[in-house]
């Protein structure tokens, strides 16, 4: 026991030292500025609790995605109140979750008869990996650290059925992907440990869908007519087309040297990947796996939580795959990779004094030093990596230009470049980033609404109003365009379409902060209407407006 928590202890203290630096970042502007930034008025107000459970994520803002993540918004909300809106806490609170998830981890490979010293070894080697940097460093990237603690959290707890099934419920209104933990459940439960008792099965069956159907409902109320749907067909043809995804991800794992903010298949080098997965296969079949179970176990829950992250509701839009989502997935790796490490390294207590054969492998009295220091250096190297590409989380220009220097082919790189650009008013940049998204994409969101917003600023009303027309052509929803849009009537002194633009603008979108205060002002000083006035003035002040 002593043992167990001395290497707790450790594991604590080596995720703090790679990851503090995190606690001074600051926003991406790849949502987190929506999630958070934009949202701080709803996450603040204790009274919309009840509302997280029945809203899309991103509907908070009326937008036309398809998540459903109450967990995460939560979580958000606990930040917001507890830190006043701070970005550090919610940082603390990344490295919080991730800290708790080493511990659990190291805790599944104890249960799995693995060894204190390689149970903390690989545990380590989970703590510091970079590839996971995005899911503790990047604010939104803690949906997929939150899944993995109530996974392994649950899988724990299966032996108590109150706990399991809050843990269980936390993983579902955390990520979809948890439909998929009863498979995961019955491979620990009757594969692993051979469980013997049928009515166990039938209550936690009947469990399970008993909380399955609770999400369904709460969901489909949250979602409701959402326009991105979802069909079987689509599920299986976008998985089947990104099915090289795995290979790239595995060679994020073991050889991480291509860490990107936004990596695509177009512009990744899968060599790294094909090379590890080599590696991986000749060392299974050099070396058996102690326990084929176990690591079989290990690989479907690497498969299993992964490519689900490869759906896309059609094969249009350009895929790309953040490696936050790889923070699950890993961990099924690494417990294949314990059985292939007790293969090789028996625990101390069976190595004998002197050389001699363990399994067909020789076994040299000064092994364990060479392990010993191999696995140091192995996990050094991994923490400064971890450490120097963190930083490209530490703000949003850094962010995006990590962006278009790793993702040069993705059109959303270079528009959100283009954005950062123009947010520091270097406007030939950002018209120059933007123009490249077009390139790569003539019908990519919000491009033609930014590059109106470079010629309103350069004083060129008639090429504004044509891109806020030209983008409004394509997405006649977009809320910021119809306000931007009547923005430039309003200078030109056409103040009826001005009101008509505002007005459907918080039609779209109600949260619209800046047009309803641009409302409460025109219906106080232009209209002379005291009602309106009043009306929008208290809407605005409402979502955080200062007059």
């Amino acid at each position: 026991m002593k043992e167990s928590n001395k290497h707790l202890f450790w594991l604590v203290i080596i995720a703090l030292v790679v990851y503090g630096q995190s606690l001074f970042f600051g926003y991406t502007y790849l949502d987190d500025n929506v999630l958070v930034l934009d949202n701080l008025f709803f996450l603040k107000d204790i009274s919309n609790l009840g509302r997280i459970f029945t809203t899309e994520v991103f509907h908070l803002l009326h937008s036309s995605a398809a998540y459903y993540r109450p967990i995460l918004t939560l979580s958000f909300m606990w930040d917001a109140i507890l830190g006043g809106g701070a970005l550090w806490m919610f940082h603390v609170t990344d490295i919080a979750i991730h800290i708790t998830v080493v511990a659990l981890l190291y805790l599944v490979f104890l249960k799995l008869e693995v060894s204190p010293k390689l149970s903390f070894v690989l545990s380590a080697f989970f703590a510091v990996h970079p590839a996971l940097s995005q899911a503790v460093s990047w604010i939104p990237g803690r949906n997929d650290s939150l899944l993995a603690l109530f996974v392994l959290a649950s899988l724990l707890t299966l032996d108590n059925i109150f706990l399991h099934l809050l843990f269980f419920a936390g993983a579902l209104f955390t990520k979809e992907s948890a439909l998929f933990l009863p498979v995961v459940y019955g491979g620990w439960l009757f594969w692993l440990k051979k469980e013997k008792r049928p009515g166990k099965l039938m209550t936690l069956v009947l469990s399970w869908i008993t909380v399955g159907f609770i999400w369904f409902c709460l969901r489909s109320i949250a979602l409701g007519d959402n326009p991105v749907k979802y069909s079987l067909n689509t599920a299986i043809e976008t998985v089947v087309n990104n099915f090289s995804a795995v290979i790239l991800y595995f060679g994020k794992i073991f050889l991480p040297f291509n860490l990107s903010v936004l990596p695509t298949l177009v512009d990744s080098k899968l060599y790294l990947g094909i090379i590890s997965l080599l590696l991986f296969v000749v060392a299974s079949l050099v070396w058996r796996p102690k326990n084929i179970r176990i690591y079989l176990f290990g690989l479907g829950i690497y498969l299993i939580f992964l490519l689900p992250g490869f759906i896309r509701p059609n094969n249009y839009y350009a895929p790309d795959f953040l490696e936050h989502r790889l923070y699950l997935p890993i961990v099924g790796i690494i417990i294949s990779l314990s059985q292939i490490i007790s293969r090789i390294i028996p625990a101390p207590s069976v190595i004998p004094a002197k050389a001699g054969i363990q399994a067909g492998f020789p076994i040299r009295s000064g092994m364990t030093k060479w392990w010993s220091r191999m696995t140091i250096g192995v996990i050094l190297v991994l923490a400064m990596i971890n450490i120097f590409h963190s930083r490209v989380f530490s703000n949003q220009l850094r962010f995006w230009q990590n962006a278009v220097a790793h993702s040069p082919s993705h059109p959303l790189a270079h528009k959100n470049l283009g954005a950062m650009y123009y947010f520091d008013q270097k406007y030939d940049e950002a018209e120059k980033e933007y123009l490249l998204a077009l390139k790569l994409s003539p019908t990519e969101a919000m491009v033609n609404n930014n590059l109106g917003l470079i010629y309103f600023n350069r004083k060129d009303q008639d090429k504004a109003k044509e891109y806020f027309l030209k983008e409004l052509a394509l997405y006649p929803n977009y809320d910021n365009a119809h306000a931007n849009l009547a923005m430039v009537y309003y200078q030109d002194g056409d103040k009826d379409k001005a009101e008509e633009d505002w007005l459907t603008t918080v039609k779209i979108n109600p949260d619209h902060k800046e047009t309803l205060k641009n409302l409460a002002i025109y219906y106080s000083q232009v209209k002379k209407d005291p009602v309106k006035a009043k009306y929008f003035y208290t809407e605005a002040v409402k979502r955080g407006v200062v007059f």
